[in-house]
């Protein structure tokens, strides 16, 4: 019998197995498809063959990026991606994965690292994680890398009033494709239920934390408050978890172990 696949990600937070946007995909995805696999909360990235969040050990191999593992697992689980780009609702499906994964990801970011509230829950993150005398130190060098990264994908440099504009912008085209749709979705043959495509995952992802977390953050409440995308959400997790995650909720999955912080990447 074929060991599971372990997967590397951020520690949960907020009723979510992982606090990672693209961890959070990817536990997803394997929840949907009913591939088993042990789940290890690591936040030293600089374990991983890539120095990022999330990766995996399969049969041997370590592999990175959430996109890379997906098709890696799915070629040899036979799984078809859809990759025909021709069909409109996949297109759309796919141009709205760059959005949410590129653009809104840096919002994600920009909340997390650059509000009080976001700063917050990072130095009580890194505190739960790693020896007392270490945590001022390891959040001051957290914050000080990913403020030189937000500033250097140009996402810092705007105001808050224009961040927060460009957040509502794709919220409002997301609840529009949702309206009107949204994203295509695969139909097992047998039991005849619907689960979602890595597209849809892709937003999923990017999105669940701001919908889950207690923090005010700007762009996160925008999320809270809009009906249609909070239903979205519940719905993507019922069909993937088997129930919407709610702080306190049990994970759908069994940890394997939780490791501290050893350093940064």
């Amino acid at each position: 019998m074929a060991e599971p696949i372990k997967v590397f990600g951020f520690v949960p937070a907020w009723g979510l197995p992982t606090s990672g946007p693209f961890a959070l995909k990817l536990l997803a995805w394997l929840n949907a498809h009913k591939i088993d696999y042990q789940f290890e909360a690591e936040m030293n990235t600089g374990k991983g063959p890539k120095g990022k969040s999330p990766w995996v050990e399969m049969e041997g191999n370590l592999i990175a990026d959430s996109d890379v593992i997906i098709r890696s697992i799915a070629k040899t689980k036979a799984i078809d991606l859809h990759q025909d780009l021709m069909d409109p609702q996949i297109a759309a499906g796919h141009s709205l994965k760059v959005a949410f994964e590129e653009r809104f990801h840096q919002i994600l970011e920009w909340e997390l690292f650059e509000t009080p509230q976001g700063l917050a829950f990072i130095k009580q993150a890194i505190a739960g994680s790693v020896p007392a005398p270490l945590a001022p130190i390891i959040f001051m060098l957290v914050k000080r890398q990913f403020t030189k990264q937000l500033y250097a994908r140009g996402i810092s440099r705007h105001s808050q009033t224009h961040i927060v504009q460009l957040g509502d912008d794709l919220l409002t085209a997301l609840e529009s494709f949702i309206k009107a749709g949204g994203f295509a979705r695969t139909v097992d043959p047998q039991s005849q239920k619907q689960y979602p495509q890595i597209e849809e995952l892709s937003v999923y992802g990017q999105l669940a934390p701001m919908r889950h977390w207690t923090m005010a953050t700007p762009v996160a409440q925008l999320v809270k408050e809009r009906k249609t995308l909070t239903s979205w959400v519940d719905d993507v997790e019922s069909l993937c978890f088997g129930a919407p995650l709610t702080a306190g909720s049990a994970a759908p999955k069994a940890f394997l172990s939780t490791k501290l912080t050893e350093g940064l990447a």
